[in-house]
């Protein structure tokens, strides 16, 4: 019996730690961080987050020299889940890059519309 009511509660508490991953995504920095370490010299061209099949995801495009970079990331786990690379850039994306440090908050976003 004390076996059975140890598995229940170290199961209930499985359930519950997912259940906070859930509905706690990694942030945008976060997001980034894990695109810089993979593409260390590229420069941030658009980032969004999304649900894809009930998964958070951040989609990141950046330009590496004359290489357009897309990566997704996993909104809970932080890993790429899918990356494209493609090598010819036109000069308006050479043109579109920003900085993390330019991107705000939506809710910043709201107070200032």
């Amino acid at each position: 019996m004390r076996k059975k009511l140890s598995v229940s509660i170290l199961l209930s508490a499985l359930l519950s730690i997912s259940v906070s991953f859930a509905a706690n995504p990694i942030s945008i920095e976060t997001a980034t961080e894990t695109f810089f370490k993979h593409y260390p010299k590229a420069q941030l061209h658009s980032v969004s987050f999304e649900t894809k099949k009930g998964k958070p995801v951040y989609s990141i495009e950046g330009i590496q020299g004359y290489s357009k970079v897309d990566v997704s990331i996993h909104g809970i786990h932080n890993v790429i889940i899918k990356k494209n690379v493609d090598h010819s850039v036109d000069a308006d994306d050479l043109n579109e890059t920003f900085l993390l440090s330019e991107i705000i908050s939506p809710e910043k976003a709201k107070e200032e519309a």
